[in-house]
Parts: structure tokens; C-alpha cells; sequence
């Protein structure tokens, strides 16, 4: 990956965090829906759309170019997964539990679940919260659903990728069994970036094409949402299902058909960003200090910017239509995410020494057993 796509993708995945955040705190419980009014506070599916394409071009990316053997790639999975999903969903619980004893009243709503909380813990811990028609939200932190669809991602394409015995198609059956069918109908969004990496790495497309597939997907995206694209394909979606099932068990994954199409302009649009490389990093270049230390912000702002937002608006006085109230709830949720992150983003190293330990103690365990049973 050349600098100036390295650029270029750390700042578009900053730009899709934000833009998860801004729909949050568009919330008239939290900002009083001042944003939401000026158009803000609708492209919170979008953005994880990106996050889906950033995720699958990545992945390829790291898999074909340092991850040699499926040890190191899932090691390198679980450290990046772990250093944060840890430390976010204990602060999930601790905002929580002190924020909605000191005011109940934001937490009133379907936003904040409490039933089963050990359940809730576990499940979201080992990423099992989205699988098939279950959708397990860890008390106020909704956004932890694409992480329980993402972790698989990894899984099946890990086993597809570095497994090329027969047995892979026997995983692979398996792991599709186990993760149902909304979990399954937005694969196809991580996989553009699959093959939006297979397109760079292969240079299947012509250079010469590289600012009109830059271009043109921003423009049709901008025509997509002035035409209400989203509202519309869902509303042909709805006429095909059940509406009810939709919504109640597809949850996420509902809007799937707008979803694939926003996954295909994200796929082009960065095969179109590679091609252009050489003028994205002239023009990035002075910014990439910041472009990187924003970057290394965005796992921990995805994760951890529902149950601040929460807690900044039970602690903060005054009502939400008060600027004075806005400026504390937003400043004081990036202040905490920066501060945790600080620590997060950093500490990937350590976890993937402690993974690859206690990989190492089950693989002499196994060793010894198969060693004692003759097996």
C-alpha cells in the first residue's frame, strides 16, 4: 500500500467515525436535535458502510503482504479487536451505572437495555451479540453490533484465505451455520473491499481511470442522497418482506440493498483514490501528522462515543437546547474517547503477546495429551 492510499484511507476512516458520532449526537436527548434538523444526523449506516470496505481492502491487504500464516493473522485480529473492545465495553458498564443513577431520565428509552446483564457482557465480549435474528446490545452501546458482524468477517475469510485443505469448506459451512442469515446478507459489503484490493494488487483498472472512478462516485453518492435514495430502497425492500421481519429480526441489516450500493461507490471510489495516489499524498503530506494521530482515534471514538455521549448528558445540567449544555456533552465525550484511546490505540503489542501465550500454552497442552493418548 503506497503512502498516499495510507493517507488517504486513515483519513476517510476518521471521516466515517466522526460521521457515526455526529448521528449519535444529533440525538435531541443529547443536542437537541439541532443537527438532525440541518441534514446531519442521517449517515450513520453509510459510515459503517465504509468501515465494512475499508475493513475487507485492509484485511486483504495485510493478509496477502505480512500475515504469512493463519497464527499471525488471527493473532493480529484479536489484538486489534481486544485492545479496545475491552477497555470499552468496561467503561460501557461503569458510564452507564453512574450515569443513570446520577439522572435516569436520558436512559429512559429502548437505547438502554439492562435486562440479562451478565449475558449482555458476555455475549459482546466474545462477539456472538449479532448472531442470526439475536441482536444483544451491551446496555447503552449500540454501535458494538458491527464489531459481532465484523469479527466474523475475519473468521471466514481467515479460513478461506490461509486453509487449502478440504476442510475448508467444512469450516466454512460450519461458521455460516453458526452466524445466520443477517450477518451473511452485508458480507458482500465487506468483500467489495476484497476486491477493490484485488483490483489495486492485480492493476486490473487503467490509471487513466483513476479520477473518474475517483469522482464519480462521490457525485452519484450526493445524487443518491438528494434523490432520498436510502428511504426509497428501503421502501421497495419493505414491499418485498415483511416489514416486521425487517425490522424486528434483520435489525441491522435491513437496509441492505442501500447498503450494497454505497458498499460498490466506497470500492470504487478507492481503487479510483490508489490510482490517483501521487496527487492525494502532495496534497496530504502537511497534514499527515494529524491525519495519523486522528486515525489512531477511530476504533476507540466508534466504540466508546454512545455511553460517553449518555453519561456527558446525565451529568451536565441545563436542558439540551442550552448551547452552554451541547458544548459540555461534546467537548467532554472527545475529551474522554481521546484520553482512553491514547492508552487503547497503543496497546495492541501487549495483547498480542498475551494471545500468542496463551496460543502457545494450549499448543503444548494439545502436544502433551496427544502425546499421553498415543492419538
Amino acid at each position: 500500500m503506497n503512502h498516499g492510499t495510507s493517507l488517504y484511507l486513515d483519513l476517510i476512516r476518521f471521516f466515517a467515525a466522526a460521521m457515526v458520532f455526529v448521528t449519535h449526537a444529533s440525538y435531541e436527548r443529547f443536542t437537541g436535535g439541532w443537527m438532525r434538523e440541518i441534514g446531519l444526523g442521517s449517515f450513520g449506516n453509510d459510515a459503517v458502510v465504509v468501515f465494512f470496505v475499508l475493513s475487507g481492502l485492509v484485511i486483504a491487504y495485510v493478509c496477502h503482504a505480512r500475515e504469512k500464516t493463519l497464527r499471525d493473522y488471527a493473532l493480529s485480529r484479536a489484538a486489534r479487536i481486544y485492545s479496545v473492545v475491552i477497555p470499552c465495553l468496561l467503561l460501557t458498564v461503569i458510564l452507564d451505572f453512574a450515569g443513570s443513577r446520577i439522572n435516569y431520565a436520558p436512559y429512559v428509552g429502548w437505547w438502554f437495555q439492562t435486562d440479562n446483564p451478565i449475558l449482555r457482557i458476555v455475549a459482546n465480549l466474545f462477539l456472538v451479540n449479532e448472531l442470526w435474528f439475536s441482536s444483544i446490545r451491551p446496555f447503552s452501546n449500540g454501535p458494538f453490533w458491527s464489531i459481532g458482524y465484523e469479527f466474523w468477517y475475519y473468521v471466514m475469510f481467515g479460513i478461506y484465505f490461509y486453509i487449502r485443505n478440504s476442510s475448508r469448506w467444512w469450516l466454512l459451512g460450519a461458521v455460516i451455520l453458526i452466524v445466520g442469515p443477517k450477518i451473511l446478507i452485508l458480507m458482500p459489503v465487506w468483500l467489495f473491499g476484497v476486491i477493490a484490493y484485488r483490483c489495486i494488487r492485480l492493476n486490473l483498472v487503467p490509471k487513466s481511470l483513476g479520477w473518474p472512478l475517483f469522482l464519480l462516485p462521490v457525485i452519484a453518492y450526493v445524487i443518491y442522497r438528494y434523490l432520498n435514495g436510502p428511504h426509497l430502497l428501503l421502501s421497495i425492500t419493505r414491499s418485498i418482506f415483511d416489514p416486521q421481519f425487517l425490522d424486528n429480526q434483520m435489525a441491522w441489516s435491513k437496509e441492505f440493498v442501500g447498503s450494497y450500493l454505497v458498499g460498490i461507490l466506497v470500492a470504487t471510489h478507492l481503487v479510483g483514490a490508489y490510482l490517483v495516489s501521487n496527487s492525494l499524498s502532495r496534497v496530504l503530506q502537511p497534514s499527515q501528522q494529524l491525519i495519523r494521530v486522528l486515525a489512531g482515534l477511530t476504533f476507540t471514538l466508534y466504540l466508546l462515543h454512545y455511553p460517553a455521549l449518555q453519561f456527558f448528558t446525565a451529568i451536565t445540567p441545563g436542558s439540551p437546547q442550552s448551547i452552554t449544555h451541547q458544548a459540555l456533552v461534546l467537548i467532554g465525550s472527545l475529551f474522554l474517547i481521546s484520553m482512553v484511546a491514547l492508552y487503547t490505540e497503543r496497546k495492541k503489542a501487549m495483547f498480542r503477546n498475551i494471545f500468542a501465550q496463551l496460543l502457545s500454552v494450549i499448543e503444548r497442552s494439545l502436544e502433551s495429551y496427544h502425546a499421553r493418548t498415543g492419538r
